[in-house]
């Protein structure tokens, strides 16, 4: 007779519900928290058959990252974009559909299911190699991708960080709680947290307290520019309507569409350019580019378009010179326009 396996947060409370662990499974349990905003937040703890219901009735791939039923034969495979799915279970035999302790740590050793902290978080944290290819897209997370090539990773920085460094911060010691200060298991990005000096975080001896204003100043530039690409996608959609039945269309719809991918390529990282501020400006740089072709071509009645700009798909994005030249081949007109783009 096998015993009964139970994946859920509580269980593991039940005997690490002490001073030190009893806080990291309140931190876990933001959903739980009275401010709560499932709409407007994002939490392992978020039940997905409540939070997303149509995950319940979709494939088995769903599974793998959307319920501890899922991660945990997800991550016996821990390649990256390697969903497992002969291993998964069916979305109607899910019982845990949130991501909990037994997720990322074995319930008998508590040492993390993957050895390597990046590679487990990227098993789930990833685009699954989404590219732009004219058409709409599923929804994606593409934080492994920004974060894989990103001066964090590839040794640009003076320390190389992980995703645990900048999601798990350190709080400051309490000489009153059982054992030392856990890490932060809401997985928030917390600079202020991260560059006080109170704490074993090491961001402060290079950025003092000036980390939360360097972040929010980059976080501001691409915001911005996410907000002006709103209406330029409104103008490009109008004009786009008007080229409708026109043998301009499909090339138009397609490039309309590329710049779609580009903008949500970096509006769902979630990190507003934080992971990766160069590959995140020039995917907002190409969505800019398409769009003003969209509305310029579409808008010249009776021409004939000229060739339109594909962009770069998203694991090809180029460096910034390569973006410049990309830039060219838009005319002198894109050109003067991207050199008084605000943020610039």
């Amino acid at each position: 007779m096998q015993p009964k396996v139970d994946l859920s947060a509580g269980l593991c409370e039940n005997c690490h519900g002490d001073t030190s662990h009893g806080a990291v499974i309140k931190e876990w349990d933001e959903y739980s928290s009275p401010g709560f905003e499932m709409g407007a937040m994002l939490s392992h703890s978020e039940p997905t058959d409540v939070a997303e219901p149509f995950v319940p009735d979709s494939g088995k791939s769903c599974v793998s990252c959307k319920s501890t039923d899922g991660a945990v034969p997800n991550l016996a495979a821990p390649e990256i974009y390697d969903l497992n799915e002969d291993a998964l279970p069916e979305p109607a035999a899910v019982k845990e559909w949130r991501i909990t302790c037994t997720a990322c740590h074995n319930p008998h050793t508590t040492a993390l299911r993957v050895e390597d902290g990046i590679q487990l978080c990227a098993n789930c944290h990833n685009g699954r190699e989404a590219k732009a290819e004219g058409a709409p897209t599923e929804y994606f997370y593409p934080n492994w991708e920004m974060y894989s090539s990103s001066d964090f990773a590839t040794g640009v920085h003076p320390v190389e960080l992980t995703c645990t460094d900048c999601h798990m911060a350190q709080s400051p010691v309490d000489s009153s709680a059982n054992g030392p200060a856990s890490p932060d298991h809401t997985f928030n990005f917390d600079p202020v947290l991260l560059s006080d000096p109170e704490t074993e975080n090491e961001c402060y001896a290079c950025h003092e307290k000036n980390l939360a204003s360097l972040v929010a100043e980059r976080q501001e530039n691409i915001s911005g520019e996410l907000q002006a690409l709103g209406q330029l996608e409104v103008n490009a959609g109008e004009a786009l309507e008007t080229a409708n039945g026109t043998e301009a269309y499909p090339k138009l719809e397609k490039a309309y569409n590329n710049a779609l991918f580009h903008m949500a390529y970096v509006e769902n990282d979630g990190s507003l350019g934080i992971h990766n501020m160069d590959k995140a400006t020039i995917h907002l740089e190409t969505a800019r580019g398409l769009l003003e072709y969209v509305t310029e071509a579409a808008g010249a009645t009776g021409e004939k378009p000229t060739e339109g700009p594909e962009g770069p798909a998203s694991e090809e994005v180029p460096d910034f010179g390569a973006a410049i030249a990309f830039a060219g081949l838009l005319g002198a007109l894109f050109l003067r326009k991207m050199k008084t783009r605000p943020g610039k």
